[in-house]
């Protein structure tokens, strides 16, 4: 094969990788990219930018072509300043994400954001989870509000993407003279998805006692959520708006008992059902006497009982009995006191315990021992 061919075949396959490269990852997604291998393409840098920068580098990207500044170390931070494509009206990448590949000559210089995005009058900031390095490093941000730094509402997000006016990315890493290299810039939107639970399908509360359980999803577009029966006395359910909801409020009387709910989560791209289990939990409460006389000359019970508990609660006796006695848990919410004593006469300090899930309650109780 002549050296002619080769070259021509070998140009082809580079090509070829490179569309490939910068693709959208999955399908339903769309991008704006700049991947340098041509030129600058629109991009500046503003700040401590020294003379002459940025300047395009034809070959060592990550791969092909790139953009460089250097630092003036004058004082002022150093900015990579995207061009028109990236601006505009991009409220469709709302919960997509903006990659970029970076090289750095070192670092000594933590900023407070690595990238901000300016839009209806206002800012939002993102901070990398790691820093740039001396060799190519890919960054990725989630384009959501719940990312930001310091995190900022959905709706001032969405407004800064549907005019956005500025996109800057970082180039100060040195306290002093350092070259920063840009590679690889692709904003992406989200791919399309239905809804999926990722929160537990069981939550717990108490009668009488306020709580919360949040309800998690993922999918694109944000899924609207919601349940399907009635809640018990107390409850509500809110859809945040989100892709969370929030199941609170304080369960009135009477609600103690297992629920079985259907949690539904719809988008444009379709609904999922999560079968989910309320568990309303309530403390028992003591019905029987709080005292009793036992004699030493026969057989002796007494039944002590609760109400109201869910589950049904464990009763225990919690101090030394007289001799003689024992206390026995019917597993329904009564205990039965009973025996023949055969400890001197006399009254007698008992306690007892009724034990759930929702917690305890005790209750004093005298045993008059006669003859």
């Amino acid at each position: 094969m002549s050296g002619k061919r080769l070259r021509s075949r070998i140009w082809g396959l580079a090509v070829v990788i490179a569309v490939f490269a910068f693709l959208p990852a999955t399908a339903g997604a769309t991008q704006i990219a700049s991947v340098f291998n041509t030129g600058l393409e629109g991009w500046t840098v503003s700040g401590d930018a020294a003379s002459g920068s940025p300047y395009w580098v034809s070959t060592g990207g990550n791969p092909g072509g790139y953009m460089q500044a250097v630092d003036a170390a004058t004082g002022a931070d150093l900015l990579w300043n995207a061009p028109a494509k990236f601006l505009g009206n991009q409220g469709a990448y709302y919960g997509g994400k903006l990659r970029f590949d970076r090289e750095v000559t070192s670092v000594n210089y933590i900023p407070a954001y690595d990238v901000t995005l300016t839009g209806a009058g206002t800012s939002v900031h993102f901070a990398l989870a790691t820093q740039p390095a001396t060799t190519w490093t890919r960054h990725t941000i989630t384009l959501l509000a719940s990312k930001t730094s310091p995190p900022t509402t959905e709706a001032n997000f969405r407004a800064v993407l549907g005019n956005l006016t500025g996109l800057q990315i970082e180039a100060e890493y040195v306290n002093g003279n350092e070259t920063d290299s840009l590679d690889n810039v692709v904003m992406t939107t989200p791919v399309p998805a239905a809804p999926k639970f990722t929160s537990t399908a069981a939550a717990k509360f108490k009668v009488g006692t306020a709580g919360t359980f949040l309800v998690k999803t993922t999918g694109f577009p944000t899924p609207a959520l919601s349940i399907d029966e009635t809640l018990p006395a107390g409850l509500t359910f809110t859809d945040n708006g989100d892709g969370t909801g929030t199941l609170g409020g304080t369960p009135g009387a009477g609600t103690a008992g297992i629920y079985d709910l259907t949690v539904v989560a719809a988008n444009s791209v379709g609904t999922t059902t999560q079968a989910f289990t309320l568990t309303i939990n309530q403390l028992p409460t003591f019905t029987s006497a709080t005292s009793t006389t036992f004699s030493r000359s026969g057989p002796n019970s007494f039944l002590v009982t609760t109400t109201g508990g869910f589950p049904t609660p464990v009763l225990t006796e919690t101090k030394t009995l007289p001799a003689g006695v024992s206390f026995v848990d019917n597993g329904d919410g009564t205990g039965t006191l009973s025996g023949m004593p055969t400890a001197v006469a006399g009254k007698y300090a008992l306690a007892f315990k009724a034990a759930n899930a929702a917690g305890s309650k005790s209750q004093s109780f005298s045993l008059n021992v006669v003859n």
